[in-house]
């Protein structure tokens, strides 16, 4: 499988009920990986989107795992990062994902950022920003090597994300069928490292889908897009 960057500008009008996936590897941190052109791409990918939305309340969404676990809170230490601090949070995936909204936040102080593990913790006219990684099997060099069964999975998210792009309609359970996942065994076989975060997402209808970044390159799976749940 090629690997591929596909950045798509869009223009989006403020709701609250907008999610935003990010990825949640410190990939994306300038000092961890600053040779790597997808790590600016993300962010300038997650600026754009923050400045047409303007949200006045951010709740990040990330899983608790103890291998992304740190006790020097706001900082990536742990993963390598001597001069990159944020200002709160001991899991890797919220430490990225306040590191994507920190120039957001430079010119928007009055921004409320809440935090959660789940879609559940959200409420009303909050910008949800879910911190998910795809599958980590694209490449031979890839976390966990090369895997078919994570390519199938990778192109299958990026085809039906950029198909729904275009069609502006969603039909529910419209990832799972595409990605022929149903469980938590067939995404661990996929290469995904936290299926609990898929399947959550597969449980919704969205009435609105937009692509705006897909990246492979490091073996990753990587995506950039909002999603807008049916009421």
């Amino acid at each position: 499988m090629g690997s591929e960057t596909d950045v798509i500008h869009n223009m989006f009008s403020t709701d609250p009920t907008w999610i935003l996936l990010v990825p949640s590897g410190p990939v994306v941190i300038t000092e961890l990986s600053p040779f790597e052109p997808i790590s600016q791409l993300i962010r300038t990918a997650v600026d754009d989107i923050l400045h047409e939305l303007n949200p006045k309340t951010i709740r990040i969404i990330f899983s608790l795992r103890d291998a992304e676990y740190t006790a020097h809170t706001g900082s990536f230490r742990a993963w390598g990062g001597r001069k990159t601090a944020v200002s709160a949070g001991n899991y890797l995936p919220e430490l990225v994902v306040r590191f994507l909204i920190g120039r957001y936040l430079e010119h928007n102080s009055n921004v409320e950022v809440l935090t959660g593990s789940g879609l559940r913790d959200a409420k009303p006219n909050e910008l949800i920003v879910y911190a998910v990684d795809g599958p980590a099997a694209l490449t031979q060099r890839a976390p966990l090597g090369f895997n078919p069964k994570a390519a199938e999975f990778h192109d299958a998210i990026v085809n039906c994300l950029s198909q729904a792009s275009n069609n502006y309609t969603v039909e529910p359970t419209w990832l799972q069928s595409a990605t022929k996942t149903t469980s938590k065994d067939d995404l661990l076989r996929a290469g995904v490292v936290n299926p609990s975060q898929w399947l959550e997402l597969f449980q919704y209808s969205y009435s609105s889908v937009q692509l705006l970044l897909s990246d492979s390159t490091l073996g990753v799976g990587r995506y950039v897009a909002l999603l807008q749940p049916c009421s």
